[in-house]
């Protein structure tokens, strides 16, 4: 689990070669993202469903940006 607050905000210690990349597709496939919940307190069919219809547009609604300036 991430030991941002919340667990969710990805910060740059916890992700340092991703750290100012906006392109999670380039690490991350789409269908395995969130395929187990991490924390209980989290709706993951609900968030799968967000992912599902926005695609890694919606990664930063939850997990921050990453470093990469709007």
């Amino acid at each position: 689990m991430l030991e941002s607050v919340g667990g969710m905000v990805v910060v740059q210690d916890e992700h340092p070669d991703a750290w100012e990349r906006s392109d999670c597709e380039s690490c991350h496939a789409l269908p395995s993202l969130h395929r187990q919940a991490c924390a209980e307190e989290i709706d993951f069919e609900g968030v799968r469903g967000i992912v599902s219809a926005e695609g890694y547009e919606s990664c930063s609604s939850c997990h921050g940006g990453m470093g990469v300036e709007p």
